[in-house]
């Protein structure tokens, strides 16, 4: 078919457009494929978002599953020994005010000792316990690594090397003699150095040995091992590309170990896909026998208001609750164990 159109300029020749029915054929294709693909990519979107949503639910679902999981309280009573018999004379001298739990923990010949300091027969051994008992914390009890030998990283904290995807445990190496500098001094080791232990799943440790050791001979030195080495922390430095390792020494009290179930914190590390879920690593000091101490690992959740405010805020803001919830036996989500 030919279509003849005039100009309004008749000295022009006159243009000629040329359609054939193949060539309308042609262009009605195309434009029905690009709506057809308009449609598709809409109905697409619409799928994935739902898929989205769907999902975000069951994660959100999982997720307050998980926490409930983790914020389920344990009540542990504890029953308190039957006072030791006296003498008379040695009541009338000296009255003797009714222990607590506080007293009994720091006496080396209390008859529940076993309580806080479980002996090695209820040690958690990664290598053996399988089955139900995998990746199983339990606060208090002895630890052992891949050798069998109890871990030595006390005061310690965790960095993890997204390269390897393994968690690195830096803390105190107390696998020394328990002495007394003077007749009121606190219970010590000799400083052995820093140990390190790796993991992948924070449950079964490898040790690494000692990455920073003591001096043995220099008097002057830091590292002297008649001076103090405490919660050694390591950390990246992305500028330099670079690893420090940190001294930052801090004490406790009674009032501490108290609201920490007799253990002093050390560091905190976050439960990756759990936001606001932490695990909450402290150490559970053996005065007596300090290479004896215990790990406490234990949730920590940080949301919602907090209860009260303290007596004295000092102008800032009030934070958010911290929970830390006691469990006898208890693992992280099985997501992250997995």
């Amino acid at each position: 078919m030919v279509i003849r159109v005039k100009r309004a300029n008749s000295s022009r020749p006159m243009s000629r457009t040329v359609l054939s029915s193949g060539s309308r054929c042609s262009l009605s294709v195309a434009v029905w494929s690009l709506v057809g693909c308009l449609l598709f990519l809409h109905l697409y979107t619409l799928v994935h978002h739902t898929d989205v949503q769907n999902k975000e639910m069951h994660l959100g679902m999982s997720h307050r599953s998980l926490l409930r999981e983790l914020e389920e309280v344990e009540e542990e009573n504890i029953q308190m020994p039957p006072p030791r018999k006296r003498s008379p004379r040695a009541v009338k001298r000296k009255p003797k005010r009714p222990t607590n739990l506080i007293d009994e923990f720091l006496d080396e010949s209390s008859q529940i000792r076993h309580i806080f300091f479980p002996d090695m027969e209820t040690a958690v051994d990664p290598t053996k316990d399988a089955g139900n008992n995998s990746f199983f914390y339990y606060p208090g009890r002895i630890w052992v690594d891949t050798d069998g030998n109890p871990i030595q990283a006390h005061g310690g904290g965790i960095l993890y090397d997204k390269k390897s995807k393994t968690y690195y445990w830096y803390g105190e190496y107390k696998d020394g003699p328990t002495y007394h500098a003077h007749k009121k001094g606190a219970a010590r080791v000799d400083i052995i150095g820093v140990g390190c232990y790796s993991s992948k799943d924070l449950w079964m440790w490898k040790s690494e040995g000692i990455v920073l050791a003591a001096e043995e001979n220099n008097e002057t030195h830091d590292l002297h091992k008649s001076n103090v080495l405490e919660r050694p922390k390591v950390i990246y430095n992305d500028k330099t590309g670079k690893y420090t390792m940190g001294n930052p020494c801090i004490g406790g009290n009674k009032i501490f170990r108290q609201t920490t179930f007799f253990a002093q914190s050390t560091f905190v590390l976050p439960l990756p896909d759990l936001p606001g879920s932490f695990i909450f690593m402290a150490d559970r000091w053996n005065p007596a026998d300090l290479r004896d101490s215990r790990y406490v690992w234990l949730p920590l959740i940080v949301g919602g208001a907090s209860d009260q405010p303290l007596e004295y805020n000092f102008g800032f803001p009030l934070w958010s609750r911290v929970s830390i919830y006691w469990h006898k036996r208890w693992r992280v989500p099985y997501r992250w164990s997995e």
